[in-house]
């Protein structure tokens, strides 16, 4: 198998990006080209960013982890009784929210804590909650069932 062949995702139909298609496409069966120009990024529709096209997205968290690593931006919430009120805590890493209460008693309900999780990072061009990565598994499942019919 030729080592330039995988799927494109390619942002710009442009010049570079046609040399792009054709060099990791080259090889396959002409029938299949069709469909997978159809699902690159510059086809999405005009106004729509391109961090919201899901194969950018993933071609963007592909290249982050091959060349470093995939960032991870956990929220972390902590509760204290008896100290000064709500306030956050910003660290390098993650963001801290503590929950605090003046009385030494127990507030009468505790707060809903939200975990969210990060990926990648806003220096990457590219943030996305763990709910967005389902949104591309759920992408490239459907991009699979497309190809599934050229599978030889």
């Amino acid at each position: 198998m030729d080592p330039k062949l995988q799927f494109p995702i390619i942002e710009k139909d442009d010049d570079r990006g046609r040399r792009t298609f054709e060099s990791q496409t080259d090889g396959l069966p002409a029938t299949v080209i069709p469909v997978i120009e159809k699902l690159q990024p510059y086809n999405r529709r005009i106004g729509t960013p391109l961090a919201g096209h899901p194969l950018w997205c993933l071609g963007m968290m592909t290249n982050i982890d091959k060349h470093r690593y995939i960032a991870v931006h956990p929220t972390v919430a902590i509760t204290e009784w008896g100290v000064p009120p709500t306030s956050e805590i910003e660290c390098a890493d993650r963001r801290i929210f503590v929950f605090r209460w003046p009385s030494s008693e127990q507030p009468p309900g505790l707060p809903d804590i939200l975990v969210e999780v990060e990926f990648g990072s806003e220096a990457d061009g590219i943030s996305l909650p763990l709910q967005d990565v389902h949104e591309i598994v759920k992408c490239v499942n459907n991009v699979l069932l497309m190809l599934a019919p050229f599978d030889r």
